[in-house]
């Protein structure tokens, strides 16, 4: 058997991988060492013994510490990716005696944090406190990519279209409000329903043009012939939520999204006639879903069937 043919045959050990991976991510070999708590000489033999394995240079050593090479890269994703399922199926073969254990990274958009998914966390941890949660907020598109690059098990996506690597799993349909200052002056009965036209006066306070909600209201508005007033461009829902108490424009989300502030009497608001989102729980279609993630999503689905009891003219299943 020729070298070449031997480095091919010999198979990559899992522990290498991660020691490698952790010199990546700290670009330097003394660090990962530390990191790791191990000495730097067997990190160092570890990962020259993965490169002859391979055939190819993973580091590229110098006096500040080491970059990966082009080889390297190309490995960094794999190796994550590997990691990750050996992870996923230690945790499987363990939840075959039905001990929920395991990690489970969820993400979700700021407008369902409070109201949906904490709710649901702390169910699942009562029931299930050998298991993990990572909880990761971020809008849709975010959501989305980190589905894709296996750095999210689940999320909450908010009017996310059709994609061939992920299942998307209907949760509920959410109507729009707009919230201001109780003393704003579009202020009124809590009961009257505003249409999408009376958002043509309002100064507003909303995310990018590339958020998911608002290319939703600025297709609505062009259907009635304005275009929106946004004042402010805010990517926090705590930023907006002071510029709101602070009376410094009005503020289109889902209800679920400063629910409390109305209940408080904080924030006033008005639901939107017509203009509804749906949120669905997305996963990977080539990920298998592990008992933790099935105890989640069924921890999940019981508090949106909360919300739709407390809220049946607001929030609604099909």
């Amino acid at each position: 058997m020729t070298d070449l043919h031997r480095r091919v045959a010999e198979p990559m050990d899992l522990t290498q991988l991660k020691y490698f991976l952790k010199v990546v991510e700290l670009r330097s070999m003394t660090k990962a060492a530390q990191a790791l708590h191990i000495a730097q000489p067997a990190i160092t033999r570890q990962i020259r013994q993965l490169e002859e394995e391979l055939g190819v240079e993973l580091l590229l050593r110098h006096s500040r510490g080491a970059e990966p090479t082009e080889a390297g890269l190309q490995l960094q994703a794999g190796a994550a990716a590997m990691l990750r399922l050996a992870a996923e199926t230690r945790s499987t073969v363990q939840a075959s005696s039905q001990q929920v254990v395991g990690t489970v990274r969820v993400g979700f958009p700021p407008s369902v944090g409070a109201s949906l998914v904490a709710q649901a966390a702390t169910t699942f941890r009562q029931a299930h406190p050998m298991a993990d949660l990572v909880l990761d907020e971020g809008y849709s598109t975010q959501l989305r990519d980190a589905l894709l690059s296996d750095r999210l098990d689940m999320a909450v996506l908010t009017d996310a279209p059709a994609n061939p690597l992920l299942h998307q799993n209907p949760l509920y349909e959410e109507s729009l409000w707009v919230f201001y200052h109780p003393g704003h002056k579009v202020a009124g009965s809590r009961r009257t329903s505003l249409a999408v036209r009376s958002l043509r006066d309002l100064a507003l306070i909303q995310p990018s043009p590339d958020n998911t909600l608002r290319r939703l209201l600025e297709h609505a508005a062009r259907a009635e012939g304005f275009a929106l007033n946004v004042i402010m461009q805010s990517e926090s829902l705590a930023v907006t939520r002071g510029l709101l108490a602070n009376a410094a424009g009005a503020h289109v989300s889902p209800y679920t999204a400063l629910q409390d502030d109305l209940a408080t009497g904080t924030l006033a608001g008005r639901q939107i006639d017509g203009l509804w989102v749906t949120r669905s729980l997305a996963r990977r279609v080539d990920r298998p879903m592990t008992l933790a993630q099935q105890k989640f999503t069924i921890a999940l689905q019981d508090e949106v069937g909360a919300l739709r009891s407390s809220a049946p003219d607001i929030i609604r299943t099909k």
